[in-house]
C-alpha cells in the first residue's frame, strides 16, 4: 500500500478560524490526528469576514479612497489571533498586504491574502511547511486549468 493513501486532508475556515479559541482548537484537533498530512485553510470569519474587508479594501483603492479602516480592522484580527497564540511572526506576513494593496497589486492578489497570510500563520504554529497553491496550480494564458499541474 502506497504511503499516501493513509494520508488525510483537513479543511476548516470562517468561524472556526475567527478567534484564537477557534484557532487553537483546530490546531490541537490536527495535532492530535497524526494521519492529518495536509491541512486547507480559508480566511478567518467572523461578524465580517476578513475576505470580505479585502473586497472592501479593493473596491476603496479602485475608487480612490482609503482603505485603511478596513486594512486596520484586518490587521486588529489577525494580531490578535497571534498574540493570543503566542505567534509573533504575523507583522512580517501582514506588511506584503498593505503594500501590495498601496503597490496596486490585482484584485484576486489582494482578495486571497487571507488564506495565504492565515495558511503561513497556521503552518509556523504548527511545525508544518506552508505551501502556497500558486506553486502548484497553474493555469493557462486563456485562463483554463494547465492539467499538468
Amino acid at each position: 500500500m502506497n504511503n499516501l493513501e493513509r494520508y488525510e486532508v483537513a479543511k476548516a475556515g470562517g468561524w472556526s478560524l475567527a478567534d484564537s479559541r477557534r484557532v487553537w482548537s483546530v490546531v490541537s484537533y490536527l495535532h492530535s490526528n497524526p494521519d492529518i498530512h495536509f491541512f486547507v485553510n480559508s480566511a478567518p470569519g467572523g461578524d465580517v469576514k476578513v475576505t470580505d474587508r479585502l473586497i472592501v479594501c479593493c473596491n476603496h483603492r479602485q475608487r480612490g479612497e482609503s482603505f485603511d479602516q478596513e486594512l486596520n480592522a484586518i490587521y486588529q484580527q489577525f494580531t490578535g489571533i497571534a498574540q493570543d497564540l503566542g505567534y509573533t511572526g504575523i507583522d512580517k506576513l501582514l506588511d506584503p498586504l498593505e503594500q501590495g494593496l498601496r503597490a496596486g497589486r490585482s484584485y484576486s492578489w489582494v482578495v486571497s491574502r487571507g488564506e495565504t497570510i492565515n495558511g503561513q500563520m497556521l503552518a509556523e504554529i504548527l511545525g508544518w511547511r506552508f505551501i502556497d497553491p500558486t506553486e502548484l496550480i497553474k493555469f493557462r494564458k486563456d485562463g483554463r486549468l494547465d492539467e499538468r499541474s
